[in-house]
C-alpha cells in the first residue's frame, strides 16, 4: 500500500490516507488516527482496500485536490548512513543523528543557499519502523520495517573549495510510504532494491543513484542503529545512496537559487522543490 499524510479539505487538519488510482482515501475518519496505526495494520487495510469507502464510510479525495505532507512525524532524532565515495562497499558501523525539525515535506520551498555557498541535493531512502528494540539481528531490523519512502538529503557546501565543509540543512521525505510488499519483486538477498533515484533540475537530469549500490539493506542498519542507541517504533532509518558518474554534458551537479528540482523513482514517488532565489 502507499500510506500520504495529507491536509484534508474538510477539517483543514492532516489526516493519514491511503492512495491508489489517482485518489486519496482518507482512513483518519475510519478510525486510524495516526501513520505508525496504519502500517501497523497494513495487511489488513490491504484486504479492504477496495472496500474501504463503500463498506466503512471512508471519504476518497482525488490527488490533485490535496496538499501532500510529510509522511512522517518525527519526535526523535533521524539516524542517517552515508556511504562516500571510494568508500560504498563497507558498511560504516555508525551514523550520525539529525534533528526532527530538519524534516521537510514533498514538496517544500528551500531557501537560498547564500553567497560563496551550493547547494547539494542526495538521492535517499528512508524506512519507518514499526516497533523499538536494542539488541537486534540483522533479521530483527529487516522485520521492524513498516514501509519505504523516498528522501533527499540537503547540504550546504561552504568554504575553502580543496576542503569544503559539508553541513546538513534538511532531509525531505514523501510523497508516500510504501509497504515492502509492494516492491518484494526487486529484492535482493542481502535487502537492497532494484530501484534508481534520478534528480533533474529544471528539466536536465543532474545526478542519480542506485538503491542497489548500498553496502547493506536498511534493515541492517535499523539493527545496527538499534545496538547502538536503541530504537522506537516510528524513527526513520536512511541511507544516502552512493552516486553514480554525472553525465558528461550535465551544467552542474549543485543546486541554486531559483532551481526547481525533482528526485523521483517510479515506486517510490517523486519529491519537487523550488530553491528560493
Amino acid at each position: 500500500m502507499r500510506f500520504v499524510a495529507f491536509r484534508s479539505p474538510l477539517t483543514q487538519r492532516v489526516h493519514v490516507g491511503a492512495l491508489a488510482e489517482g485518489r486519496v482515501t482518507d482512513l483518519t475518519v475510519i478510525g486510524v488516527p495516526s501513520m505508525a496505526d496504519a502500517l501497523a495494520r497494513a495487511a489488513e487495510l490491504s484486504r479492504v482496500a477496495s472496500h474501504l469507502r463503500r463498506a466503512l464510510g471512508a471519504v476518497a479525495h482525488p490527488v490533485v485536490d490535496v496538499t501532500l505532507e510529510a509522511p512522517v512525524h518525527l519526535t526523535r532524532p533521524v539516524r542517517v548512513y552515508e556511504f562516500p565515495e571510494g568508500e560504498a562497499d563497507r558498511v560504516q558501523l555508525s551514523g550520525y543523528d539529525a534533528a526532527p525539525e530538519t524534516v521537510l515535506g514533498p514538496s517544500a520551498a528551500l531557501g537560498a543557499p547564500g553567497a560563496g555557498a551550493a547547494l547539494i541535493a542526495a538521492p535517499a531512502v528512508a524506512a519507518v519502523l514499526t516497533r523499538g528494540g536494542t539488541a537486534w539481528s540483522d533479521a530483527e531490523g529487516e522485520a521492524a520495517i513498516g514501509g519505504f519512502v523516498a528522501c533527499t538529503r540537503w547540504a550546504r557546501l561552504q568554504g575553502d573549495t580543496h576542503a569544503p565543509e559539508i553541513v546538513t540543512v534538511g532531509l525531505s521525505f514523501g510523497p508516500w510510504i510504501l509497504t515492502p510488499d509492494e516492491i518484494e519483486a526487486l529484492r535482493h538477498d542481502d535487502g537492497t532494491y532494484d530501484l534508481t533515484l534520478t534528480a533533474s533540475r529544471d528539466g536536465e537530469d543532474f545526478a542519480a543513484a542506485r538503491w542497489r549500490d548500498l553496502p547493506a539493506g536498511l534493515g541492517r542498519l535499523a539493527a545496527l542503529t538499534a545496538r547502538d542507541r536503541g530504537v522506537d517504533a516510528g524513527d526513520l532509518i536512511v541511507a544516502v545512496l552512493p552516486r553514480l558518474p554525472a553525465p558528461a554534458a550535465v551544467s552542474r551537479t549543485w543546486v541554486a537559487a531559483g532551481d526547481t528540482v525533482h528526485i523521483r523513482a517510479e515506486q517510490l514517488g517523486a519529491l519537487r522543490h523550488h530553491v528560493l532565489s
